[in-house]
């Protein structure tokens, strides 16, 4: 039976851009966000003067108004789009060239902050305004100015004179992260760059004495040049021309420690040093995937001294409920600064000055108040954005040789297929196997200690009663990405483990993935509660749902459900809005359930349903795997539901009447655009035809 197995690496949602702000122009940023600027048009506007003030001689006016624009950009969205219209980019551009380091700092934060929304179409302005030719130079300059393997005191809190240009280094380089992971003109710049890929390996060493989060920055910038999997030079490089690199991360990685000062990167600190070893597993494994010398040994040492170790402890060491809480606390915090001082709102001159009242003194002491809640939080935060990149690095690495085959390799014209062409095939054939065997060997060994990490955080909504709505968004992250990566474990372990489970675990597992999908179908009508993320949680939890009605599969077990879920799951088949993707998992787990002795009625209901959808669904990959449903569900007399339901509701007259429908729906297809789905069209065909052919004589053989 072909099976559709949705692979996305998600869009990494980022916390705040910003960097810890200090002293007082932090604090009038945050003074002025709070209220000079309600949403009103007329407030609004009073950010247009604003910007005239980035080309002050005082080079505090320009830090000050560089800070304002770089919060007032990751306040909201309205404001954002006046700023752009406003030409904000044209302004921060020309004062990138700012020659104080802390200016530059806020300038950089602000252009961040710019692209919150739609960065494809903000990055792709700030190419054309000449941003990232700017951003290439100052890297190219610091890189020439700081040592990376200096003495100084790590810490972006010292007062050594590099500080500040170790804050440019790392606001630089999150600004190329998004460049490079959404442009590919900027991606080939910066391969094509040696001074910026040299800078990158020398602040991305956890031995030296550099600042974590410039270190951090760099991790995430190689991480996604190694991951593009277009262009494997880049790790081929790492490979061979910086081996003490990859030592030094696989060191970090496997005990999240590194030498010789024995500094730990296993923990949620403010600093996030758990991040770096995170990130350093992730480099190894892209470095190992994309190397040709690299054996299923070389992998699997990776594999289980790398990524394992990285990620289980990022999974296991962060404590949801206390982090909750103590967002919580913090949000409380903030609203009673914010609302029960209720400040006196300044006034703004023509030319963007403020004019304070009396109060001034307190509306500062205020906004440092909420400016230390926001930043605590921005860390909560970037610790579940650690959860969201260690989900992603196992579930990637857990899935690249799962089902990787399937139809890729098939096209419509195998009728001449030279020997030689043949014999490499088979020689492919048999390495993909072998490493198949491999993943799935790892997935079985883990899975004992894998899988009730990431069951828990599938969970995180349901067992969490306040979820503050600072990290809601990161939650609901969590669960989305959990969901996701515990559907490519349970697809690809072996039937042992699903074998080693008790009736009641199983019944326990498919209770709360019931659970899940109720949460998150009572989401999707309400376009403001992000659809989007809601019907991936809910395709992640029907993908679960399905792997385990497959493992179970001639197992002595059976999945407790109910009518009502029979129903629900049905139902997901038949919303027309649903994505293709969703209603094939649907389909295949309901399939499952009704295969099964003394399910006539459930079977009859399903049944009718494959019929439905062969004869009716507009997407092609549906029918195609209702076709194959059928085929599974009623493939042998003997079942005590053929009878009453394959023969007794006519199926087989009905499938006759469907082969001119699939042949329409095959010629469709594009062949030169979609080579892959007209291939299963014509097989899916060829098994109709087949099957059709079988029950006839099937029958002929009872009746005699």
């Amino acid at each position: 039976m072909t099976k559709s197995k949705k692979q996305t690496r998600y869009k990494r949602s980022r916390p705040s851009p910003l960097s810890t702000k200090t002293g007082a122009a932090a604090s009038a940023a945050s003074s002025f966000i709070e209220n000079e600027l309600p949403l009103d048009n007329a407030a609004n506007q009073q950010t247009i003067p604003i910007l005239k003030k980035l080309s002050s001689l005082d080079v505090d006016d320009r830090a000050w108004t560089a800070s304002a624009i770089a919060h007032l950009a990751a306040e909201n969205p309205q404001t954002r789009q006046l700023m752009l219209a406003n030409n904000v980019i044209g302004e921060l551009s020309k004062a990138m060239a700012d020659p104080n380091p802390e200016v530059a700092v806020e300038i950089i934060g602000a252009l961040r902050n710019l692209a919150l929304d739609d960065e494809v179409s903000v990055l792709e302005e700030m190419m054309k305004k000449n941003v990232f030719d700017l951003l290439l130079s100052h890297l190219n300059r610091i890189a020439q100015t700081i040592t990376p393997c200096s003495t100084v005191d790590a810490s972006l809190h010292d007062n050594s004179k590099e500080i500040p240009l170790y804050r440019l280094a790392e606001q630089c380089l999150l600004l190329l992260q998004l460049f490079i992971e959404t442009l590919e003109g900027a991606l080939s710049a910066v391969t094509s760059s040696p001074p910026i890929l040299a800078f990158m390996v020398s602040t991305s060493f956890p031995s030296r004495k550099i600042p974590i989060p410039v270190i951090k920055a760099s991790l995430q910038c190689l991480n996604v040049l190694t991951d593009d999997s277009e262009n494997t030079l880049l790790s081929i490089s790492l490979h061979t021309s910086h081996p003490d690199l990859i030592a030094s991360l696989m060191e970090v990685a496997a005990s999240g420690a590194s030498q010789p000062d024995n500094q730990s990167f296993s923990v949620y600190d403010d600093e996030n040093r758990m991040m770096v070893r995170v990130l350093a597993a992730s480099i190894v494994y892209n470095v190992a995937s994309a190397t040709s010398t690299s054996t299923l040994s070389s992998r699997s040492q990776v594999m289980m001294n790398a990524v394992i170790p990285a990620t289980t402890s990022a999974l296991s060491s962060l404590d949801v409920a206390v982090t909750l809480a103590k967002a919580v606390e913090l949000e409380q915090e903030f609203q009673v600064d914010v609302v029960s001082k209720a400040p006196v709102t300044p006034q703004t001159t023509e030319d963007g000055d403020m004019q304070m009242g009396h109060d001034h003194d307190e509306e500062v002491a205020t906004s440092t108040k909420v400016l230390k809640a926001q930043t605590a939080i921005a860390i909560l935060e970037s610790h579940f954005l650690t959860v969201h990149y260690a989900l992603e690095v196992l579930a990637n690495a857990l899935g690249d040789d799962v089902n990787q085959r399937g139809w890729e390799d098939v096209n419509g014209d195998q009728d001449d297929v030279d020997p030689m062409d043949a014999a490499v095939e088979e020689e492919e054939d048999s390495q993909e196997s072998d490493s198949a065997a491999f993943i799935t060997q790892i997935m079985t060994s883990t899975a004992p200690s894998l899988f009730p990490l990431l069951a828990q955080l599938s969970q995180i909504e349901s067992s969490t009663t306040i979820i503050p709505a600072s990290l809601a968004a990161s939650v609901q992250g969590t669960r989305v990405r959990a969901l996701s990566c515990l559907e490519t474990l349970t697809m690809g372990v072996d039937k042992s483990w699903f074998a080693s489970q008790s009736s009641s675990d199983i019944a326990t597992m498919w209770t709360w993935l019931i659970d899940i999908a109720n949460r998150t179908t009572s989401n999707t009508s309400n376009s403001a509660v992000a659809p989007v993320v809601d019907l991936e949680a809910l395709e992640g939890a029907v993908g679960i749902m399905w792997a385990m009605s497959r493992g179970i599969s001639g197992l002595k077990m059976d999945i407790p459900y109910t009518n009502q879920q029979l129903d629900a799951l049905i139902a997901l088949c038949t919303t027309a809005t649903n994505p293709p993707s969703l209603i094939i998992k649907s389909l295949h787990v309901l399939s499952l359930l009704v295969n099964r002795p003394d399910r006539i009625p459930e079977n009859r209901q399903v049944g009718l349903l494959l019929l439905a959808l062969i004869a009716g669904s507009p997407s092609t990959e549906v029918v195609f795997e209702a076709l194959d449903a059928i085929f599974d569900v009623y493939s042998d007399a003997s079942f005590d539901y053929d009878e009453p339901v394959f023969v007794g509701c006519d199926f087989l007259r009905r499938l006759k009447d469907s082969v001119q429908a699939v042949r329409v729906k095959i010629k469709g297809v594009d062949r030169k655009r979609d080579g892959t789905l007209y291939a299963r069209g014509r097989e899916a065909l060829d098994n109709l035809v087949a099957f059709i052919q079988y029950k006839e004589s099937e029958r002929a053989a009872a009746s005699r």
